[in-house]
C-alpha cells in the first residue's frame, strides 16, 4: 500500500502509518491538494480567489446557525452583507458578523490552529468533517468527537496497531491517540493520569469510553496472552465481559439513547441510595480484584471519567438539589415553599419552565437535551431528610442472604458507605455541594490556564527536562541501594574470616 501524504495548516504531517486498511481510510484521513477546500456558495473560480475577492464572512442564520455572506459596505456599527446562497442583501450589527477562515484550512484537524476562532468557523469545520466521514478532530487539549450513528471501521486491531507508541501529530485524530498519549505519560512520568469523556446523553460518551478501555487493554496486555491475531488477549476479554454487568447495573433508556449511563443520576430515598451505592462499591471492588490478580506496590493509575457535559460558566447558579438542601433549613418549609424559591432562582433560565395553569400535573419542567421533562416536587423535603435507620442498616447486614450481608458490612472487606453513618445535616450537605461548585471552578481555571500554558517556551523545556529529573532520582535510588549492597557484602566477608579462625582454633 503506497504511503499518501497529509497536509494539515500549521505544520507538516508525516507520511501516512500503514498499513491502514482500505476500509478505514475514509474514516481517518481527508487527503488535500491543489482545488481541495470549498467556499460555501462559491462559483467556478478557484476557492482562495474566491474568498479574497468576496471577502466572505459568517453571518447568523434562522434556519442554519450560520451561513456564508459577502462583505459589501462597512460601517462603524453596521455592515452590509449579501448572503452567499439566495443574493439577499441586508445590513447587520458588525457584533453579529465573524470572520470566515481561508479555503487552506477547510477541515483542519485542530481547529486551535485556525486563524479565525469564532463559533461559525469552529461548528463550520466540525460539519464539513462530520459530513466527509471524520467525526474526531482536535480543539487544543481536547478531542472532539461527534456520534455517526452508526458503525464505523476504525476500531480493530490493525487500527490500534497504527497508534501504538506513536504521537498525537502522527496519526490523524482519534480516541486512541488521546489514549495512547495518557498511557505514555503514565508510564514514562511515573504520574496518575485521567481522561474525561463529557457530552449531553446520546453523543456518545459511553462507546467511546469503552473504546479507550478496549485499547488500554490491547496494549497492557502481554503479548504471550493472544495466541493469534483478531484474537482478544485475557484482560481484554475480561474487560469485555465486566462491562455488560456495569451496564446492567447503571444503564438507562431514554428517548435520544437506548443504552444511556446514569450511574450519577440522584435517588431521594435515603435506604435506595445506600443500597444502590453499596452494591455499586461492591461490584466494582469485585470486578477490579478478577482483573488485576498480582497487587503491583507503587503502579500508576488511569482512570476514565464517563459523566455528563458541564459548561464553564462565569456563574454558576445554585442548582435544583443544593436548593432542595437549603430548604431543608428551615422548619417551616413545605414542598410548596421549595418550588416558589426555585421559580424565584431559575425562573430567568431558558431551560426552566412553570406550568401555564394550576390544573398541570407538574410543579416545574426541565427542558433537557433529551426532551421536556416534567417534575412534581410532592414530599421532595421529607424523602431528602429521611435518615438511614441504624436499625435497618443493622438487620441488613444480619441478613441470611451473602450478598445483602457483604455490602453491608462497614469497615475492611465490606462496602463502607458514608451513608451507613448518621446522615449529613442539611447545612453541611448544601456546604459540601458549594465546596464541589468551587472545586469544579478551580478545575476550568487550572484547565484554561494550561491551554495558556503549553504554548509557553520554558514550559515545553521543563516538560523535556521533567524525565531526565525522574531518570536522575532514579539514578541516586541505585547508587544507594549498590551502596547498601556493598555494605552488607563486606559484613559477610567479616562473617566469613571470623568462622575460618574459629574453625582453625577448633581443629588446633
Amino acid at each position: 500500500m503506497a504511503a499518501v501524504t497529509v497536509s494539515v495548516p500549521g505544520r507538516k504531517m508525516p507520511p501516512r502509518p500503514g498499513p491502514v486498511p482500505e476500509a478505514a481510510q475514509p474514516f481517518l484521513f481527508s487527503p488535500r491538494g491543489p482545488g481541495v477546500g470549498s467556499v460555501p456558495g462559491g462559483s467556478a473560480m478557484s476557492p482562495q480567489v474566491e474568498w479574497t475577492a468576496r471577502r466572505l464572512v459568517w453571518v447568523p442564520s434562522e434556519l442554519h446557525g450560520f451561513e456564508a455572506a459577502a462583505l459589501r459596505d462597512e460601517g462603524e456599527e453596521e455592515a452590509e452583507v449579501e448572503l452567499a446562497e439566495s443574493g439577499r442583501r441586508l445590513r447587520l450589527p458588525r457584533d453579529q458578523i465573524q470572520r470566515m477562515n481561508p479555503p487552506k484550512f477547510s477541515k483542519a484537524e485542530d481547529m486551535a490552529e485556525l486563524t479565525c476562532l469564532n463559533e461559525a468557523s469552529v461548528l463550520h469545520n466540525l460539519r464539513e468533517r462530520y459530513y466527509s466521514g471524520l467525526i474526531y478532530t482536535y480543539s487544543g487539549l481536547f478531542c472532539v468527537v461527534i456520534n455517526p450513528y452508526k458503525q464505523l471501521p476504525i476500531y480493530t486491531e490493525a487500527i490500534v496497531e497504527m497508534y501504538r507508541g506513536k504521537k498525537r501529530h502522527e496519526v490523524p485524530p482519534h480516541v486512541y491517540a488521546v489514549t495512547e498519549g495518557a498511557y505514555r505519560s503514565m508510564l514514562q512520568d511515573r504520574e496518575d493520569q485521567s481522561i474525561l469523556c463529557t457530552g449531553e446523553s446520546g453523543a456518545g460518551k459511553t462507546e467511546n469510553t469503552k473504546k479507550v478501555i478496549q485499547y488500554l487493554a490491547h496494549v497492557a496486555s502481554s503479548p504471550k496472552g493472544r495466541k493469534e491475531p483478531g484474537v482478544p488477549g485475557e484482560l481484554e476479554r475480561q474487560l469485555l465481559q465486566a462491562n455488560p454487568i456495569l451496564e446492567a447495573f447503571g444503564n438507562a433508556k431514554t428517548v435520544k439513547n437506548d443504552n444511556s449511563s446514569r450511574f450519577a443520576d440522584f435517588a431521594l430515598e435515603a435506604l435506595a441510595k445506600a443500597t444502590y451505592e453499596r452494591l455499586f462499591r461492591w461490584l466494582v471492588l469485585r470486578l477490579n480484584r478478577a482483573l488485576d490478580r498480582s497487587p503491583r506496590q507503587g503502579a500508576s493509575f488511569l482512570g476514565i471519567l464517563d459523566i455528563a457535559g458541564f459548561e464553564i460558566f462565569q456563574a454558576n447558579p445554585p442548582g435544583l438539589l443544593a436548593l432542595l438542601d437549603e430548604e431543608c433549613w428551615f422548619p417551616k418549609a413545605t414542598d410548596k415553599s421549595f418550588v416558589e424559591k426555585v421559580a424565584q432562582e431559575q425562573g430567568g433560565h431558558p431551560k426552566f419552565q412553570r406550568p401555564r395553569t394550576l390544573r398541570d400535573q407538574a410543579d416545574f419542567s426541565v427542558l433537557h437535551y433529551a426532551g421536556k421533562v416534567d417534575y412534581k416536587a410532592s414530599e421532595w423535603l421529607m424523602k431528602n431528610m429521611d435518615p438511614l435507620n441504624d436499625s435497618v442498616a443493622a438487620l441488613l447486614h444480619q441478613s441470611a442472604d451473602r450478598l445483602t450481608a457483604e455490602i453491608w458490612k462497614d469497615g475492611p472487606g465490606g462496602a463502607e458507605s458514608p451513608l451507613s453513618h448518621p446522615p449529613i445535616s442539611p447545612p453541611r450537605a448544601f456546604q459540601k455541594r458549594q465546596q464541589q461548585q468551587s472545586a469544579l471552578r478551580v478545575m476550568q481555571r487550572n484547565c484554561a490556564a494550561y491551554l495558556k500554558l503549553r504554548h509557553w517556551q520554558w514550559w515545553r523545556l521543563f516538560i523535556k527536562v521533567k524525565p531526565l529529573l525522574q531518570v536522575t532520582r532514579q539514578d541516586e535510588v541505585l547508587q544507594a541501594r549498590a551502596q547498601e549492597l556493598q555494605k552488607v557484602q563486606e559484613l559477610q566477608q567479616q562473617s566469613a574470616r571470623e568462622v575460618g579462625e574459629l574453625q582453625g582454633r577448633v581443629a588446633q
